[in-house]
């Protein structure tokens, strides 16, 4: 694993998901609150991107399914047993040249 830039910071709207690529991974950019959320994009359930998705209380929530996973730790609420896999992640640089980073 390795930190890897994702995308800038000035391209996310807040409670609205970024897809971006990373070699073969789907990966969703979520800015909540000021901060930064980076996960996997595709819902276990039926494959839909949860960039897509919606917040609420502070989970992303799958539009196909209103599946939901926990941003700070991927479980669901609930107890349910599908996961998606969350990736540290940090905001690197200042002002318009900041990039939001995973390690991947």
């Amino acid at each position: 694993m390795a930190w890897t830039d994702l995308c800038k910071v000035v391209e996310l709207i807040e409670g609205e998901g970024k897809f971006v690529e990373v070699g073969e991974q789907a990966i969703a950019v979520f800015l909540v609150d000021g901060k930064v959320h980076v996960f996997q994009d595709t819902c276990p359930h039926a494959g839909a991107s949860l960039a897509g998705g919606i917040i609420e209380n502070g989970c992303v929530v799958c539009t196909w399914h209103y599946w939901a996973f926990n941003l700070a730790d991927g479980t669901m609420p609930g107890g349910g047993r599908a996961k998606i896999r969350i990736y540290p992640a940090r905001v690197s640089g200042e002002g318009a040249d900041a990039v939001v980073q995973a390690d991947i």
